[in-house]
């Protein structure tokens, strides 16, 4: 994908200087913050191994041992369960959530720097 982005002279001139600074191009690092801060979603087997990994650091009892499919599937079944009243407490609950989790890429990376 090609991606035109208007820069003030300003914010051009900030760009060359931190891609110098850093030894890459201005498009090079353009990149690597997209890669950066752009929320990633990993595979359902990698989510498994760092549910795994996580609980023998942190010397927890594997409470799960199933695939993260089949727990969602899981879930599904049990949304499909739930009245109004519980689904807007859960509803309420996400939009409490759901900031956090845009956090996600960050507090992983924070995660695998305690390692």
């Amino acid at each position: 994908m090609n991606l035109r982005i208007d820069l003030s002279p300003t914010e051009a001139a900030q760009l060359s200087a931190a891609a110098q600074a850093s030894g890459l191009t201005p498009e090079a690092l353009v990149k690597k913050l997209l890669h950066t801060y752009l929320p990633t979603r990993p595979d359902a087997a990698t989510l498994d191994a760092l549910l795994v990994e996580w609980q023998a650091q942190e010397e927890t009892p594997l409470v799960l041992d199933m695939p993260a499919a089949t727990l969602e599937a899981q879930w599904a079944q049990e949304d499909a369960r739930m009245t109004e009243a519980e689904q807007a407490e859960e509803d309420r609950l996400w939009a409490e959530l759901e900031p956090a989790l845009t956090e996600s890429p960050r507090v992983l990376q924070l995660r695998q720097d305690r390692r």
